[in-house]
């Protein structure tokens, strides 16, 4: 429910039910992390990236082994222009494969071009590339490269 009404940029509510689910889950410690990323996805909606790391920082706290987080954490921090803090975080989420992996490689391939890092760069941009061409081709869904020259 907080999901739904943080999309619908109803924060408040959807930040009091947020809180509310990962008081009512601290025996659960996977399922918390769940709401903890959904509540910096909240404030990442929002445009208050400071706000969203401490709960990405939460949500690892509470299950270090979710690729996920370990994305949207990088991710945050890369739009803050924080480079080497969203590197050793995106790192991380490269070591645990998922179905995010091939997102995880275009941000490191990010970073690491606003770095100026342009030969460690194009790999990962590459293989995010092709990663997501991978994951569209296996569940039917066209690839910008599919659409023609005029969407590159």
């Amino acid at each position: 429910m907080g999901r739904a009404l943080g999309q619908l940029w109803c924060y408040s509510e959807a930040g009091r039910v947020l809180r509310r689910a990962a008081r009512l889950l601290t025996e659960f410690p996977k399922v918390q992390a769940v709401v903890w990323r959904d509540y910096g996805h909240l404030y990442l909606r929002a445009g208050r990236l400071g706000a969203a790391q401490p709960y990405y920082e939460r949500a690892l706290a509470s299950d270090s082994g979710s690729a996920r987080t370990w994305l949207a954490l990088g991710a945050c921090q890369a739009m803050q222009g924080k480079w080497q803090s969203a590197h050793s975080t995106l790192a991380q989420g490269l070591r645990r494969r998922t179905e995010l992996s091939w997102e995880n490689h275009y941000w490191m391939g990010w970073v690491l071009r606003a770095q100026e890092r342009f030969a460690e760069a194009g790999p990962y941009l590459r293989r995010g590339s092709e990663m997501e061409a991978e994951d569209c081709r296996r569940i039917g869904v066209a690839t910008s490269d599919d659409r023609g020259p005029a969407c590159q």
